[in-house]
């Protein structure tokens, strides 16, 4: 039987963009359930590597957040010793480990590269989740325009990005299960608040919002097209479509109005 998922939200502080000719400072992990349950989390500064050098345009930016910088100076431990405790931590969680990051090409480079040299492996093995690519298929945008300021207001909640490593990797998971339940439907588009409805994404940002089957047992008896923002863009009595019934053909023929420019 395949293991349960667990995300493991994960973000990092250095003093240089590349793992091994920079430093680790601080990382810090959150483990989600899909349904946006955190099951735990770790966070260790570290001491720096022996042979590496700062980045000037990194310890510029640490001049101008010089707390969060101070922050990850305390209590620092060898790089070993965290990454040993680390990966007892992630083999304890139940179920399989899944990396996220945001931007997961960076912040997976360092936790991959010390978990490989003090560790001899990696429990994420080669792959990493990143969080704006995830933006972009349930967007239906360009990669380039899916960047936070473009992604839905419902999807974040109101904690701070502080640049303490758990502090970020806690608030970049709850976005992530944010948009997972979004993606379930279990989500809600902004502006909208009707929370006897069930709501499934489908292309262009739009979602179909029918009573849920708690409300309606016999099935939803009207479908809405709404768009991201919750704006109606359609009402549909579902008796006039394929007899009453919510079925696979119901989604199909709401795709076929997508498709056919009504929006």
């Amino acid at each position: 039987m395949a293991k349960h998922e667990i995300y493991v939200s994960t973000d990092i502080e250095t003093n240089g963009p590349v793992a091994g000719l920079n430093s680790m400072l601080s990382f810090g992990s959150a483990a989600f359930t899909a349904e946006g349950l955190m099951l735990g989390k770790f966070s260790a500064n570290l001491e720096l590597l022996e042979g590496t050098e700062a980045n000037p345009d990194t310890m510029a930016f640490w001049a101008n957040n010089q707390a969060a910088y101070e922050a990850t100076r305390v209590n620092v431990m060898s790089p070993g010793l965290a990454m040993q405790d680390y990966d007892a931590w992630l083999s304890k969680l139940p179920g399989k480990p899944i990396f996220v990051g945001y931007p997961a090409a960076f912040d997976f480079s360092f936790i991959y590269y010390y978990l490989v040299r003090f560790r001899g492996r990696s429990l994420f093995s080669f792959s990493a989740l990143d969080i704006k690519t995830y933006a972009m298929a349930l967007l239906d945008q360009k990669y380039s325009e899916s960047s936070k300021r473009n992604m839905l207001k419902s999807w974040f909640s109101d904690g701070p990005h502080t640049h303490i490593a758990l502090e970020d990797a806690i608030e970049q998971g709850r976005l992530f299960c944010n948009m997972l339940a979004y993606r379930r439907g279990t989500g809600q588009p902004a502006g909208v608040d009707h929370d006897d409805e069930v709501y499934i994404p489908i292309k262009g940002g739009a979602v179909v919002a029918f009573p849920s089957y708690e409300r309606e047992p016999d099935g939803p008896t009207q479908i809405r097209l709404v768009d991201a923002n919750g704006v109606q863009l359609a009402l549909f009595a579902s008796e006039h479509i394929y007899g009453g019934s919510y079925s696979v053909e119901t989604i199909g023929a709401l795709l076929g109005f997508m498709r056919q420019g009504k929006r």
